[in-house]
């Protein structure tokens, strides 16, 4: 049944497991805290706002991209570290 939905999407397209992701991005968030170091996300990998909002909700000191075009991206979208 998932390979018949995954199978009719158009690509490039970004699939994932939200409650992975939640549990990867609280995990990482309390990695850092406990370290007493800021949390600074690398939004290269995600490229996704959605996906920067729910890093950038958890408690980070901020992000890095990689290019002015994600920055101008993020921007846009109300990410403006």
């Amino acid at each position: 049944m998932l390979q018949q939905r995954l199978s009719g999407l158009q690509t490039p397209a970004l699939v994932l497991d939200k409650g992975r992701l939640r549990s990867n991005i609280e995990g990482m968030t309390e990695r850092a805290c406990a370290l007493g170091a800021p949390l600074r996300l690398h939004l290269k990998t995600p490229k996704s706002v959605h996906v920067a909002k729910l890093m950038v909700s958890a408690a980070a000191a901020g992000f890095n991209v990689s290019t002015l075009k994600e920055a101008e991206y993020f921007f846009a979208a109300g990410l403006n570290d």
